[in-house]
């Protein structure tokens, strides 16, 4: 509930999201084991996916950076991602397995 509405949820959308929550557990909790493997997979295939394209645009802006700082000596090079932005990638990618866990109902 804080974190929706942190996210600019309204109290409509929190109960909206709320349900849908509710709706995915149950439709989870009514799975074989067999499916819930399989959507396990799916996820984990997903967050590797995921993962590899993060560390690539990582990789990416690292060079960005150098090539910067290798051009001004001024420029400050700063690496990695904050702890916010991870936390909302984090967040993305649970909401998009539970939008496609949704969809499958």
């Amino acid at each position: 509930g804080d974190l929706l509405k942190q996210r600019g949820f309204d109290k409509i959308g929190i109960e909206l999201q709320n349900a849908k929550q509710k709706v995915a557990a149950a439709y989870w909790n009514n799975l074989t084991e067999e499916k819930k493997e399989f959507w396990k997979q799916e996820s984990l295939k997903d967050f590797e996916r995921r993962k590899k394209e993060w560390k690539a645009e990582q990789a990416l802006a690292r060079k960005k950076a150098t090539k910067n700082a290798q051009n001004s000596s001024n420029t400050e090079v700063k690496g990695g991602m904050s702890f916010q932005d991870a936390d909302a990638e984090g967040v993305s990618a649970m909401e998009h397995r539970i939008q496609h866990l949704t969809q499958a109902l």
